[in-house]
């Protein structure tokens, strides 16, 4: 074989493993995550605090809605 084919033949061969091992390792730090974090129960962590209003809120939302009625009306 010649010289270059075989240098491209390794090259090729060497590209391929670095591949393989960069989406093992992806792999490994995703599970890892996966594992490592809170179980979601999909349920809120204080489901009282959801009935709650914030008076800032609210402003903020007047003032959202003000604007929306605004828009419409032109």
């Amino acid at each position: 074989m010649d010289t270059e084919v075989m240098a491209n033949i390794i090259l090729s061969l060497t590209a391929l493993l670095m591949i393989w091992a960069l989406l093992r390792h992806r792999q490994k730090t995703r599970l890892s995550q996966i594992n490592d974090s809170d179980e979601h129960r999909g349920m809120a962590r204080n489901p009282e605090a959801l009935m709650t209003t914030e008076d800032g809120a609210m402003r903020e939302i007047d003032k959202l809605l003000s604007l929306q009625n605004a828009d419409t009306e032109d």
